[in-house]
């Protein structure tokens, strides 16, 4: 199972015709790995998202705004969306006391991606790399 981290989600929303993009789809394309994301990568892009549409004060913008978030809602409908649970949360703890240095948001995709025995996909290795046992691949630099 492949976790795809906020940044490749917001790769493949914002640049899906460039040359990094499609390389990126057709990795995706012939995996043969279930491709999930999690509920706190759904977090993080919203929370991008509502401070995207408040900084918007003409119409115009707002309109395009509100059409984008709505194709990403689309997307976020048909993607299998792994939840921060119970499982997860005592992983985040158990993280935590290890003073990894690392963001909790990050810890938290980490700690789901962990209960799941699943890779992540990012191109944040340098954090994700320093979980024990967490599974990271980087697809832009293979």
């Amino acid at each position: 199972m492949l976790v795809l981290d906020t940044n490749i989600l917001t790769i493949l929303e914002w640049s899906v015709s460039s040359p990094r993009a499609q390389r990126l789809l057709r990795r995706l394309e012939t995996s043969e790995e279930h491709t999930v994301t999690t509920i706190i990568c759904c977090e993080e892009q919203m929370r991008g998202w509502m401070a995207s549409l408040n900084a918007k004060r003409q119409l115009k913008e707002q309109i395009e705004a509100y059409r984008r978030l709505r194709v990403r809602i689309e997307k976020y409908a048909k993607m299998i969306i792994l939840d921060f649970d119970e499982p997860a949360a005592v992983q985040l703890q158990q993280l935590k006391k290890m003073k990894l240095h690392i963001g909790t948001m990050d810890l938290k995709i980490a700690s789901i991606a962990l209960v799941h025995g699943a890779t992540v996909l990012t191109e944040n290795v340098r954090d994700f790399k320093r979980v024990p046992g967490l599974r990271v691949e980087d697809w832009q630099r293979i």
